[in-house]
């Protein structure tokens, strides 16, 4: 990463970095239409993400025991709850959301699924 920023011309990346710190996601949050799908033990407190969901009209689906990497560890549910939205349905069941069995999840990190 300091190879590509310091090979970066600073107008161009600073002002990028100006735009984002500009930027703020929870204006825009009402013209949304979505449903959210986090691990109970994201780094977000998972009552703090049903908050914000229900600010903007979206249901909540957690996947018990996981932590940020949800859509890596339990595509399924992840497929689950998409599926849902997309059809217009209520979503799964909290029960029914698990995380993927251990020969189903990659053990490379997704950075490296990408190669």
């Amino acid at each position: 990463m300091l190879e590509v920023v310091d090979n970066t011309r600073r107008p161009p990346y600073l002002e990028t970095a100006r735009a984002l710190a500009r930027w703020r996601a929870l204006d825009r949050m009402s013209n949304l239409q979505s449903e959210l799908l986090a691990g109970e033990h994201d780094y977000t407190p998972l009552a703090e993400k049903r908050e914000y969901a229900e600010g903007f009209g979206a249901q909540c689906a957690a996947v018990g025991g996981l932590h940020h990497g949800t859509t890596f560890d339990a595509v399924a549910a992840c497929n689950a709850v998409a599926l849902a939205f997309f059809r217009g349905e209520p979503l799964p069941d909290a029960d029914t959301l698990k995380t993927d069995a251990s020969e189903n999840t990659s053990a490379a990190s997704p950075a490296e699924s990408l190669d």
